[in-house]
């Protein structure tokens, strides 16, 4: 039971967190109330992997590690109820 919140937390992340990479190409796009609400959720996560070495030239790949590591955790997750 636990662990469907869990695992519902973790997607819930993951799709917040891919949002804020998608809205993050267009620079058109006002920043708004709602970016900065995705930040604060998603920041913690990013500063997070940001401290793993992690880019190449002007690339940043920490989204890219974040999401790895969400997949990673609900994999445990989901070989430990197995």
């Amino acid at each position: 039971m636990i662990f469907d919140y869990i695992l519902l937390f973790l997607s819930a992340l993951q799709f917040l967190l891919f949002l804020r990479v998608i809205w993050s190409w267009f620079e058109n796009i006002p920043k708004g109330r709602l970016y900065f609400f995705l930040a604060d959720l998603t920041d913690p996560l990013l500063d997070f992997v940001r401290r793993i070495p992690h880019r190449w030239g002007v690339i940043d790949f920490s989204p890219i590690l974040a999401f790895f590591l969400l997949d990673f955790a609900r994999f445990v997750i989901i070989s430990f109820l197995s």
